[in-house]
């Protein structure tokens, strides 16, 4: 599965960062309590001074839903910014076969995201029974949080797998993590326009939980369903197991690293550009000929955006 030399490489060759994105995991929240605790005794001082004031301390798990940006952090040094250096050239030129070496790096970016997370959580349970606040959704805020960067880290590095650079690495995994959602409402805001009626807000809930992106924002997910995020992890990782080991490994900036996906992805972003922006003359001028207009703006941007991404070199 892994090997113990490989594992020891991948640490030290970014022990710095890892040390510094684990160390600002493990702190964050419990600086969080101990700020609304702060905030609490201010409150609880004017209001002796005879301010007319209620306080409350009530810690609740949103201030963790931020979590999700180490997690995409730790992807981008491990592939993007190594291939970038060229030092994934070294890696590759080791004894290992690439998918020990991809399983090397997902079990580090594991072991710092679970590691750190699981620190945070016992140093805030800590506090937690110490200043004794009301606590809302803190448990599964935590779960929910460590769940939500593992899947956005997972796919953040399949799209490391399959793309020559750090630009390129963070527009694919930000399509990706939107894409369910962009899809249907394109679908069904036209059908929307056609025939009238309300079926987004009918189909909104069931593509939320396919999009990985909406995991952030708890008011999309309302209640939350922990075995999609599990599945959309487990696709994710077998996704850039598959990749990492097939695709070619190169560093000339290129978008993707595999030619054949690039006529494919222009395609999709004019007509992403097409009926996008086509949708918003419609909506705008509220006419069909708004919508046949924005069409043609849309294919146009669609075309000059994807050229310029896909088949020109980039140095970041």
């Amino acid at each position: 599965m892994v090997d113990r030399g490989l594992l020891f490489k991948e640490w030290k060759q970014h022990q710095a960062m890892l040390l510094i994105i684990s160390i600002i995991t493990v702190i964050s929240y419990p600086l969080n309590i101990l700020s609304e605790y702060a905030k609490y005794r201010v409150c609880l001082r004017n209001q002796s001074d005879g301010f007319n004031m209620t306080c409350g301390f009530i810690l609740d798990g949103t201030p963790l839903h931020m979590y999700f940006v180490a997690g995409i952090i730790i992807a981008i040094i491990q592939i993007g910014i190594e291939r970038n250096k060229g030092i994934m050239d070294f890696t590759l030129g080791l004894p290992f076969t690439r998918k020990t070496i991809f399983r090397s790096k997902a079990f580090i970016g594991t072991l710092v995201i679970w590691g750190s997370q699981m620190l945070s959580f016992i140093f805030s349970l800590c506090l937690i029974g110490i200043l004794r606040p009301d606590i809302e959704n803190f448990y599964t805020g935590y779960l929910w949080s460590t769940l939500t960067c593992f899947m956005l880290y997972m796919l953040m590095l399949a799209a490391g797998t399959m793309t020559g650079s750090v630009v390129a690495q963070l527009m694919v995994g930000f399509t990706a993590s939107i894409l369910p959602m962009l899809v249907f409402v394109l679908i069904v805001a036209h059908i929307d326009m056609l025939i009238g009626g309300n079926a987004i807000s009918f189909i909104f809930t069931l593509v939320a939980h396919l999009t990985p992106l909406a995991y952030v924002n708890t008011e999309v997910i309302v209640n939350p369903v922990f075995v999609v995020p599990l599945m959309l992890t487990i696709l994710f990782y077998w996704i850039g197991l598959v990749c990492f080991e097939k695709l070619p490994n190169e560093r000339e900036g290129y978008f993707f690293l595999s030619e054949k996906m690039n006529k494919p992805i222009q395609l999709l972003v004019i007509i992403f550009g097409i009926f996008g922006v086509g949708l918003f003359g419609n909506i705008t001028s509220q006419s069909f000929f708004g919508y046949l207009v924005g069409m043609v703006i849309g294919g146009v941007i669609g075309f000059l955006l994807s050229y310029f991404l896909i088949f020109k070199k980039s140095k970041i």
